[in-house]
Parts: structure tokens; sequence; C-alpha cells
């Protein structure tokens, strides 16, 4: 099955329904989430409880800085 990344409409909790990871129905996240589409989902779409929407960007990871060392003179 494909898969796509759905946002709930504003204000309105849409449960993910129970599986294997999830024993209790959750509210799917209110900034989106990744789902399978199943059945469910795409009655969630077509009656515009949640939208298609792109995942967001990962974070950029902060680039390694070299460490500092001191030096001493021996004065």
């Amino acid at each position: 099955m494909s898969t796509a990344y759905l946002i709930p409409r504003t204000g309105l909790a849409v449960l993910q329904p129970r599986d294997h990871k999830r024993p209790v129905p959750t509210p799917l996240p209110a900034e989106g989430a990744t789902v399978t589409l199943t059945p469910y989902w795409r009655r969630r779409l077509a009656d515009g409880d949640v939208t298609a929407g792109e995942p967001p960007a990962p974070a950029p990871t902060p680039a390694k800085t070299a460490k500092a060392t001191k030096t001493t003179t021996g004065e």
C-alpha cells in the first residue's frame, strides 16, 4: 500500500485507527503524520477531514566545530 503525509483540518481531532503500534486510537498530530493509505484514510480525505501535504524538511544538523586547543608556553 502507498503512504501519504496527512494533516488534519484545523480544529478537528481525527483519530488514527488502532494497529500493532497503537493499541488505542490516538489523534493525528496537528502538524500531520505519514500514514498508510487504507480505506479509512481515503474516506477521511474524501470527507475533507484531512488534507494531503508535504512532510516538514528535517532540521539541518549543526556543523561540527573543531575543538579549541589550549596551548601554553613555558615562560
